[in-house]
């Protein structure tokens, strides 16, 4: 291999590593300093929900971090006078959503939010497909926490189908071959969510 071909095969693979060190990390871009020459930034671990504070100051002042809820309760708090300070905070048992930690330097006070948005593939989904061809119904529930109901009705409110699932994640798979032709309607009930979808039997 050709040295600077080599270099570059060299270069490539340290931006790699580099890359991969901060998957699933979060670095703020506006580390904040105060008047007192204390800086702070903080960096969200999303896939773990965690939270890395990283303190630096030039003396030896007290510092008064908290880290509160969206509703203002207060999860952590801690003194520091170091200079330089790293801490972690474990939000999992909080789970996703809005935080705002706030820390104290020589009476000047500053407070940053932070959010932790919940992944889509973990959002609760209802999901209802119909196959007129082969008169197939298809109910899709994903991460649903409490029972789902499902019925089917005809224009005049008539029930054709009812079942109470209590599974999380289900496909629920109905022949509707033998409903008379017409319009139906297929009501799904969730604590988390609701929904209603127009078929028709042909």
């Amino acid at each position: 291999m050709k040295p600077y071909i080599k270099k570059i095969a060299n270069a490539i693979i340290v931006i790699a590593l580099i890359s991969s060190s901060f998957y699933g990390y979060s670095r703020s871009l506006d580390p904040k300093t105060f008047k007192s020459g204390l800086t702070f930034e903080s960096i969200k671990v999303e896939e773990d929900l965690k939270l890395n504070l990283i303190l630096d100051q030039p003396e030896n002042k007290l510092a008064i971090v908290s880290l509160s809820s969206k509703d203002g309760e207060v999860l952590y708090k801690f003194f520091t006078s170091n200079k330089k300070h790293n801490q972690q905070f474990d939000l999992s048992h909080f789970g996703y959503g809005e935080y705002e930690i706030s820390i104290t330097s020589e009476g000047e006070t500053i407070t940053e939010k932070i959010v932790y948005e919940f992944p889509e593939v973990l959002k609760p989904r209802i999901m209802v497909t119909h196959n007129p061809e082969t008169n197939l119904v298809v109910i899709y529930g994903r991460n649903l926490s409490e029972e789902t109901y499902i019925s089917i009705k005809d224009s005049k409110g008539k029930i054709y189908y009812k079942n109470k699932i209590t599974k999380k994640d289900f496909n629920e798979k109905l022949n509707i071959k033998n409903l008379r032709w017409g319009d139906y309607t297929i009501y799904t009930s969730n604590e988390n969510l609701s929904s209603e979808t127009k078929i028709s039997k042909k």
